[in-house]
């Protein structure tokens, strides 16, 4: 019995970690999680797949881990018609992962990027609503005031919008979970 008790507990505790920076159960959305943003399909697509669609980035970082510096992430950008689409993938000694966060700025609804559901740059709240639901968290941030939305799936798999004065869409953020 109070094996049983111990394994309860730390399972619930695992738990408890796990899901403490997720929204609150009744925020959470329902449904499957958004996986895509215009040709990006999260832990599917490569950088090698998006150079063959957009051409080489415009901009590349490598950011090492603090306690390994042959792993990290890298972040890449494409500037596109006056848009902006940024990826991150993660490297290790024997290779690099597919993309697991994508995102992208601008003000006009573009084809391209608009997510796996339909949500494109432009959009406004109503829109968000009819798309995903009305699970999701909003507000504004500290730091510069802009009404910002997050909708998150109970695996973790998030969309963050953005919007601008005019409360339109202006950037629209898919991030896999993290592992």
């Amino acid at each position: 019995m109070f094996r049983k008790s111990v394994v309860v507990l730390a399972l619930t505790m695992v738990f408890g970690l796990v899901y403490a920076d997720h929204l609150p159960l009744e925020q959470v959305a329902i449904g499957s999680p958004e996986i895509q943003l215009g040709p990006i399909r999260l832990e599917h697509t490569t950088k090698n797949d998006l150079v063959k669609i957009f051409g080489p980035p415009t901009e590349e970082k490598t950011v090492p881990d603090d306690q390994d510096s042959k792993r990290g992430e890298r972040l890449y950008s494409w500037n596109i018609n006056g848009d902006k689409l940024s990826v991150r993938t993660w490297f290790q000694p024997n290779g690099e992962s597919p993309v697991d966060s994508a995102e992208v700025w601008g003000t006009n609804a573009l084809k391209w990027a608009r997510t796996g559901k339909g949500l494109n740059l432009g959009d406004s709240q109503t829109d968000l609503r009819r798309i995903y639901g009305r699970r999701f968290k909003s507000g504004r941030r500290k730091t510069d005031n802009v009404l910002y939305v997050v909708i998150q799936w109970q695996n973790g798999t998030e969309v963050h919008a953005d919007f601008s004065p005019e409360n339109r869409i202006n950037h629209i953020l898919v991030n896999a979970p993290v592992e």
